[in-house]
């Protein structure tokens, strides 16, 4: 009878039905519905992974580069000043008027604004919670060089055993994943679901971009207009300017 129960159980999580989910597997999944709208160019189904703060940034985009002007624009944060100024560049005036943040989110896939982290060899190492806080530590997977232990040769012989024995030396490759220092992502429980926030994340971008300008020699807003230039092959001379509604 209790083997009967114990099999009845394994059959019932194997199709998903009665077996909760750890909350790490609850903000993994969450990841991986991310990854997996990035991948299928899907802007509507990567937005709904999100959480409302993280909308509401995507929306300011939007205003902002219709709205702000050269000197509003001079003084974004990095992060918010590199989306705008990649905005106004790459669009006609009419197709960001009507851009939503589905749309955008969209367009941002197409620009390379986003990828899917597995194509790079990044996936998620693990998960620390404090509170509705779920920080996730990505990290790039390497190759790393291990020896099989030696087979020994038994009464079976020389033949297969022995050929096994002689190859077992030879080094083989196993992937590990160690930890990518500075990258984590932020996930925050919403009425009882993760959804990624990027509050944090766009924090230390900003501070990177800082840090490349200075190193550079060049302010923030020379060294972002004259990377769009280069990423995209021209540079509108209006790009400072507001588009307009």
């Amino acid at each position: 009878m209790n083997r009967l129960l114990s099999i009845v159980v394994i059959v019932i999580c194997a199709l998903g039905v009665g077996c909760a989910e750890s909350v790490e597997d609850q903000v993994l999944a969450q990841y991986k519905r991310g990854e997996e709208a990035i991948a299928a160019m899907d802007g509507a189904g990567w937005r709904a992974t999100m959480s409302t703060q993280s909308v509401g940034w995507l929306q300011e985009e939007l205003r902002l580069a219709l709205d702000a002007s050269l000197t509003e624009t001079r003084a974004l944060a990095p992060s918010k000043m590199e989306l705008v100024l990649a905005l106004r560049n790459r669009l006609d005036a009419q197709s960001l008027r009507s851009m939503s943040v589905d749309s955008l989110l969209t367009w941002m896939i197409e620009q390379d604004f986003a990828s899917v982290d597995a194509d790079y060899g990044v996936y998620p190492c693990g998960v620390k919670f404090s509170g509705d806080t779920a920080t996730v530590q990505m990290g790039m997977e390497v190759e790393s060089s291990s020896r099989s232990p030696r087979l020994r040769t038994g009464r079976r012989g020389r033949g297969v055993v022995g050929g096994i024995a002689s190859l077992a030396g030879a080094a083989s490759k196993k992937k590990n994943v160690e930890p990518i220092e500075g990258y984590t992502l932020t996930y925050v429980n919403i009425d009882g679901f993760w959804y990624s926030d990027n509050s944090e994340s766009m924090r230390e971008y900003d501070q990177s971009i800082r840090d490349a300008a200075k190193e550079a020699g060049v302010p923030v807003d020379r060294y972002l207009s004259e990377r769009e230039k280069e990423a995209h092959g021209s540079l509108k001379p209006t790009i400072w300017l507001p588009v307009g509604r």
